[in-house]
Parts: C-alpha cells; structure tokens; sequence
C-alpha cells in the first residue's frame, strides 16, 4: 500500500532521529532520559525499542546539551520543510521554515520591538537601571528555535478570481504586499515552535515565558505557538503542556512509540504516569509531531 505523504516523512524524520541523535551508554541508558529518576530511564528505553526498527541508536558519549538542541531543531525544521508548505491546499501561500531566526521584529505583527530596541538604546532612558527593567525588562527578547513565515500576497494574487481589492479598501492590511514600502516587505510570523530535546524542570517555564511575550507584544494575529519535544516521563511533559492556553499544544517526536513503551513499563506501578499521559493526549495537550503540519494548516 502507498503509504501517505506525512506517515513517509515521519518515517524519515524518525530514521534521522534514532541515527543521528538518540543514543545510549555504556550502561544502556539513553540520553532522553534523566539518570536520576528510574520512571524516565524505564519509558525511554521501553519507547527507543520501538523505533528501532527504523535504524540503531549508537552507543556513544553523551553530547553537549546545546550541540543536542541545535541538531533536534535542524530535524524538526527539515520536518516541516518536507510537509507543511506542501499543504496548500489547506493554507494556500508562500511559506518559508527557518531554523536560523535570532530574534522576531522584522515579522509582522512584531514590528513594534524593533522600535522598543531603540529606544533601549536610548542612553539617557536606559542609564536608570530600575526605569530599564520597568520599562522593558527583557520579555522582548524573543529567540525562536523554528518559525513558520508566509510572504503577503500581491494584488495581482489576491484579485486573481475577482476584484477583492482596490485603492480604495484594504489599505493597512500586512497580507497585502501593496501595503508595504517597496524595498522592504516583511513576512508575516505565522508559526513559532520551540523545540525542546527533553525537560528539565528549572528551564521548563521558559517555553511559557516566551509564549507569554509573543501574545503580548503582537500588534495583529497571534501566531501558532507549539513546542516539539523528545521527552519521554510524562509528568515534565505536562509541566508545559498543562496550563491556560499561553502554548498551543505540545507535539511529541514519537508519541504512539512513547505511549506503547510508558504502559509497556507501567505495568504495576507508576500509574500516575500513564493517567497523565492519557489526560494530556485526551485533553488535547499532547499530539505527534505528525500532527503538527495539519494543525498549522488551521
């Protein structure tokens, strides 16, 4: 049987992900897993089992956190390359992922923090330390790991089947290209996805923090707001995915995978982590990571 479009780039996705990312030690254990906690170590090796059929993980020394990070989003961007823009007839438009995105004020609707960052600039403002932080802070320095841009459309584009637009109307819109100075349109930020390899507790907020600012300081749409994780325990899953909507919803890179290991290992015992884990894939929390092309789609 001809297998989909999305069920073959998640295969290939998940090939990339066991060979040239998840590895174990010596001693077995893989390096999704927190050494300190037997729950974690237990679901991650019970969940890599199922993948490797797709390829082996190697036995290695455990790599840097940040060269790890770097990597998964690389896969996670090459991932939604292979799928998302191929979606048009969904969510039509020129899209572009990019995973070399250092800060978002070039992107509608984020335009407002590039004249935030000048007045930050401003030495006589910024010279009064406490003013500086009651001022701004720092909740605009806003680092995305992957974004998810579409280019505004001309009027030759938008008018293609009928007369939708004018000189007279639709005159501020950001989708429209007509709308922006000639030399400088800038792509409207549609998707931000923070790519996290696993959870650590004191730097699990962070994903909240950033969401927190992206809605705050938008001027128009909010983009989507996901996070994509490798993470096998399911209570640090939860510890961003639960909460009042600041993330959209959290993706999994193998979530049928993690899902047959964690009651494979479960069994007996633990079971505040498979009613978890139910909870947030019931409650709509929790998705694979093949699901998140469509759901940018929406």
């Amino acid at each position: 049987m001809t297998q989909s479009m999305l069920t073959e780039q998640r295969r290939l996705f998940l090939t990339s992900l066991v060979t040239e990312l998840l590895s174990v030690d010596a001693t077995g254990i893989p390096n999704i897993a927190d050494r300190s906690s037997e729950g974690s170590k237990g679901i991650a090796r019970a969940a890599i089992e199922r993948l490797l059929e797709l390829g082996s993980a190697p036995v290695r020394t455990k790599e840097v956190g940040q060269v790890v990070g770097r990597k998964f989003e690389e896969l996670v961007a090459t991932f939604l390359r292979a799928t998302f823009p191929r979606l048009t007839v969904l969510r039509p438009g020129h899209w572009r992922v990019d995973s070399t995105v250092t800060e978002i004020q070039n992107f509608e609707p984020f335009r407002l923090l590039a004249n935030l960052i000048k007045l930050r600039s401003n030495k006589t403002l910024m010279d009064d330390p406490a003013l500086r932080e009651a001022a701004f802070g720092d909740q605009y320095l806003i680092r995305p790991d992957v974004v998810v841009t579409r280019r505004p459309e001309p009027d030759e584009v938008i008018n293609k089947t009928a007369m939708l637009v004018d000189l007279q109307s639709g005159l501020r819109s950001p989708m429209r290209e007509a709308n922006h100075i000639a030399n400088h349109v800038p792509s409207i930020l549609h998707a931000c996805v923070s790519c996290k390899f696993t959870i650590r507790s004191d730097r699990a907020q962070n994903v909240r923090s950033e969401a927190i600012s992206l809605l705050r300081f938008r001027r128009g749409h909010a983009p989507h707001i996901v996070a994509v994780t490798c993470e096998p325990l399911p209570s640090r899953i939860a510890s961003i995915a639960r909460g009042t909507g600041e993330i959209d919803c959290v993706y999994h890179a193998f979530l049928p995978e993690l899902l047959a290991g964690a009651r494979e290992y479960c069994q007996g015992g633990l079971s505040e982590q498979i009613e978890e884990l139910d909870y947030l894939v019931q409650a709509d929390r929790l998705r694979d990571i093949a699901d998140l092309p469509l759901d940018l789609a929406m």
